[in-house]
């Protein structure tokens, strides 16, 4: 009896057990790559993920600023952080829309023409999204002056490559 089920399998097609096992994990990783792709939170968990692996919300709080005595990379942070902006504002999720508000108040702090850019938002956004990015000026304000102070203190004072920044006004941003 068992020599029969030997002689059983050993009968087997093999070469079409193995394409179909083949097909059907090849389908498997297609569908599975389409589900994962077009989740609703996909995007989100990519930009976490290239920003180190932040948790959430409140990753955004803690977003790198650039050296500022290095002009190309003040210029790469401004239109990373123009972008990363309008993309969560655009998204639509009212999670995204506080960092995405976020993102762009650095971006005008770091505007050479910031009243330019904010009139640029103000007829871009709907009225309460432009309002939720003024409303994240003065913290992003804050974060730019202790940056530029721990700049300054771990260089000496009459360093001439010391970054002059010039602070906006809170007149600025009306």
């Amino acid at each position: 009896m068992s020599e029969s089920i030997v002689d059983s399998i050993a009968n087997l097609p093999w070469k079409k057990i193995a394409i179909a096992s083949a097909a059907s994990f090849i389908g498997y990783a297609i569908y599975f790559d389409y589900k994962r792709t077009h989740a609703p939170d996909y995007q989100q968990k990519i930009r976490e993920k290239r920003r180190g692996g932040g948790s959430g919300a409140g990753a955004s709080t803690h977003t790198a600023l650039p050296d500022m005595s290095n002009p190309s990379a003040v210029q790469g942070f401004f239109l990373q952080e123009v972008q990363i902006g309008e993309e969560l504002m655009a998204s639509g999720n009212p999670a995204l829309l506080a960092e995405g508000a976020e993102h762009l108040a650095n971006a005008v702090l770091f505007c050479g023409q910031s009243e330019q850019l904010l009139a640029v938002f103000q007829q871009t956004f709907p009225p309460e999204h432009f309002q939720l990015v003024l409303s994240k000026l003065p913290a992003a304000k804050g974060r730019l002056e202790a940056h530029v102070l721990s700049m300054t203190r771990g260089s000496s004072g009459d360093n001439p490559s010391t970054p002059s920044i010039v602070p906006l006004d809170d007149d600025d941003l009306e």
